[in-house]
């Protein structure tokens, strides 16, 4: 597509708004199938996540994934986008 993360300053992100998931939602399709991803991967390098006495690490070379800090029922942040359930915190 071309497009840099600079291109819409005002679409950065993913809690307080759709940002990143405008694209990136596997909602676009070319005529052969293809899609603009929603892994987070593609834009993120996890080195380590998690509280304070229970962080997981990982090298440069290595990411981990993604985990949600709170338990969520049906794990339903592996198919929501994040500014579902974040935005109301930043209105």
């Amino acid at each position: 597509m071309g497009v840099r993360y600079d291109e819409y300053p005002e679409h950065i992100g993913h809690l307080e708004s759709d940002g990143c998931f405008r694209c990136h939602s596997d909602r676009h399709v070319t005529k052969d199938g293809r899609v603009i991803s929603k892994n987070c991967d593609l834009c993120h390098t996890i080195l380590a996540q998690g509280i304070p006495g229970q962080m997981a690490a990982t090298t440069v070379y290595d990411t981990l994934e993604f985990q949600h800090p709170v338990p969520l029922r049906n794990d339903v942040w592996k198919t929501a986008f994040c500014s579902e359930c974040h935005k109301a915190l930043y209105q």
